[in-house]
């Protein structure tokens, strides 16, 4: 069974896609350096649950 997607779901998937597995891993980078700093990185973590609902939301707007 094939599924076509239109144009229109193509750009929401990779609005997601980006959103939900690029952010995070743009972040980690960041949170690495952070913890090495010596800063406190505990907002990471709960920030990261969110994004692939806000993938989600961005993509659908």
């Amino acid at each position: 069974m094939q599924i076509k997607l239109t144009a229109a779901e193509k750009k929401q998937l990779w609005i997601f896609l980006a959103v939900a597995f690029g952010m995070p891993i743009v972040m980690g980078i960041l949170m690495g350096i952070s913890f090495y700093r010596g800063n406190d990185v505990s907002v990471f973590p709960n920030a990261q649950m969110y994004y692939p609902a806000a993938g989600v939301m961005l993509a659908i707007f």
